[in-house]
């Protein structure tokens, strides 16, 4: 092995370890470890590729910081998972494009923005199909939106794309997935789903009283 090698065996040892051990209780133990094996290393590494890389593209970003940076948390985020085991068994690393706000390119956020700005144009329009009397064009967004609560019901209220994205960053913000305003972020369901419930009586009402 050369003597330059970033990750050695004692690495591969401690996570095989953490595998067997992961709880809370078994880390707190051996976190010193852990830290010598596996933490300083990977940073270690990060801070060595970093100059290769900008010859490479200069574009993607090779971030040695502990916290933030190219290096993945050893933490689990398991608010949303079934998985309720605290630590990750392998060492993530990402090199994120100088453009991008983590780990994924921006298209990822123009794909999630686009799909909700055409379930929110959806919401909106129903009114004026409403009073156009185009029930026909109210029923094919009120399936569209239907559609959408289903899958969010079915993944305990959160979009599939934000679990995905959150797969690949630490950041939880609100808006971590999406170019959206913070705000609007977190109050996004609340403003539509009482909007997408006026709206539908709005339709009843003028189906209703159509001569």
């Amino acid at each position: 092995m050369p003597n330059d090698a970033f990750f050695r065996p004692d690495l591969f040892e401690f996570l095989r370890q953490l595998k067997r051990h992961n709880d809370r209780e078994w880390f707190a133990r051996n976190k010193a470890l852990y830290e010598k094996t596996v933490l300083d290393p990977a940073l270690q590494f990060i801070s060595s590729f970093g100059p290769h890389l900008r010859r490479l593209c200069p574009h993607f970003v090779a971030d040695p910081r502990p916290a933030r940076g190219s290096l993945f948390r050893i933490y689990r985020d398991t608010r949303f998972s079934p998985d309720k085991r605290p630590f990750k068994t392998h060492v993530g690393i990402h090199f994120s494009h100088a453009s991008g706000k983590d780990a994924h390119a921006p298209v990822f956020y123009l794909l999630h923005t686009a799909i909700w700005a055409v379930l929110a144009g959806s919401i909106l329009a129903l009114p004026v199909a409403a009073f156009t009397r185009r029930f026909h064009w109210a029923l094919v967004l009120t399936v569209a939106v239907v559609c959408e609560c289903a899958v969010l019901a079915a993944n305990r209220g959160r979009c599939p794309l934000t679990t995905w994205a959150a797969r690949f960053t630490e950041d939880r913000a609100a808006n971590f997935d999406i170019y959206l305003p913070g705000w609007l972020a977190r109050k996004n369901k609340a403003i539509f789903g009482t909007q997408f419930v006026v709206n539908e009586l709005i339709v009843l009402w003028r189906w209703l009283v159509q001569p």
